[in-house]
Parts: C-alpha cells; sequence; structure tokens
C-alpha cells in the first residue's frame, strides 16, 4: 500500500526494507509488471533493496497465544526475536524465552514453500543470525555495494569482518540450505482452529508428515 500511494505522488526516491518475498514482489514490479508504466516507476524510484533473514514470518493469533504461553498480557510485549529460540522483550524491559519449536506452529502456510531465506534478490542482505549486538550483512549487487561503501565511508557504519564470528557464516549456509529444501505445497492450508481439531497444528509438518502428506495408492500399499 505505501509503495501504491509512493506511485500516485510519484514519490522517489525510495529504499525498500522487506523479507525476500516482499524484495521478490519488488523486483516481480520492476521486471515483468503488465502495466509498462508501473515497470518504469519501479525501476526509476526504488534503487535499493535491503532484505531480511527471514525462515518464516508469522501470524497476528501468534501474538495472543505467545500472550498465553508466557502468561503475560499480549498488549505488553514490545519486541519479538528470532535466534534459534524465541527471545521475548515486554515493556517492562523483561526478556522472556520460548522454544521456536512451539512458536512454529503459528508460522503463516505460505512460508513452507519459500525457497529464499536470505533475501538473495536484494541489493543488501541483512539479519542477526549467531550475532549479539550485530547485523550480519551480505552485499549482493554493485548497488548495494556502493550504498554500503558510502555509509561507511560518511562514518554511519561500524563494522567487524565475519571472520570474527565463523558460526554466524556456518549459521547462514545452514539455514539458506534448509529453506531450498522446501517444496511447493498448496497454497491453502487449513486454517488454526482446523488444524488443532485435526491434531496437527504445526505448518512445518502438515504437508510432510501430517495430514496433508501424500498418501500412497492402493496399489502401491499391496
Amino acid at each position: 500500500l505505501a509503495l501504491q500511494e509512493a506511485m500516485q505522488e510519484d514519490f522517489g526516491p525510495l529504499a525498500v526494507v522487506g523479507v525476500p518475498c516482499q524484495v521478490d514482489g519488488v523486483r516481480l514490479q520492476q521486471n515483468s509488471s503488465i502495466r509498462l508504466q508501473v515497470s518504469d516507476w519501479y525501476r526509476k524510484n526504488i534503487t535499493l533493496t535491503f532484505g531480511l533473514f527471514c525462515s518464516e514470518s508469522f501470524t497476528n493469533e501468534s501474538i495472543e497465544k505467545l500472550g498465553e504461553i508466557i502468561e503475560e498480557d499480549p498488549a505488553t510485549i514490545e519486541n519479538i526475536n528470532i535466534k534459534g529460540k524465541v527471545i521475548i522483550r515486554l515493556d517492562n524491559k523483561e526478556v522472556k524465552t520460548v522454544s521456536l519449536k512451539t512458536y512454529r506452529e503459528w508460522a503463516r502456510p505460505a512460508c513452507l514453500y519459500c525457497l529464499d531465506y536470505g533475501g538473495e534478490n536484494a541489493d543488501i542482505g541483512a539479519g542477526g543470525i549467531g550475532l549479539d549486538g550485530w547485523t550480519y550483512t551480505l552485499i549482493r549487487t554493485k548497488r548495494g555495494h556502493e550504498a554500503f561503501q558510502a555509509a561507511l565511508a560518511d562514518g554511519w557504519l561500524e563494522t567487524r569482518p565475519l571472520s570474527d564470528e565463523p558460526r554466524g557464516e556456518f549459521l547462514m549456509n545452514k539455514l539458506s540450505a534448509d529453506k531450498k529444501k522446501n517444496r511447493p505445497l498448496p497454497p491453502l492450508m487449513p486454517d488454526f482452529e482446523t488444524r488443532k481439531a485435526m491434531g496437527s497444528l504445526c505448518p512445518k509438518t502438515f504437508y510432510t508428515t501430517g495430514p496433508g502428506a501424500p498418501k500412497a495408492d492402493e496399489e502401491d500399499t499391496e
């Protein structure tokens, strides 16, 4: 909606920050929109894209469920960070953690067939994997390199070599490889309450080992 309004106002240049699927949407508009004027505007005005590392996104109802798990009012949740586990910061500065396996039950079903963890089509990819207080950053394009170097030269950034944090590189490679294993799945999945009634809450396993898994033909079972 924000980009649509920006296009209507002919507002630019712009940088777009989003998870990989959102960056892909920008690239599609730049290169293959069915309306030529839309592609022209996107190419001219969106000059930089940042892709945020993403294993999956979560539904709005997940915030309510998370509040139940940690026994706190969801309105007091100030920040949620995922680094191998779910780290919740409350407005009173208290920090609580929840198993990622538990929280993953409320992932958006569409995320199950996404193949891109690291924002591969962005100019710059960024995320906090394996790091505390630092952002793991990948420069993916010439435009991204120019923007990064300009910010560095102006003193806006503090950097460390990736070799200082070998675990970050390990996690980046592992999580990216895990995403590539996702196979195309039906875009429609039963909602949370239906899956709950079926005894199969986790969207990660619904189509693999759960009720949505392919059924062998009778001939194959004989």
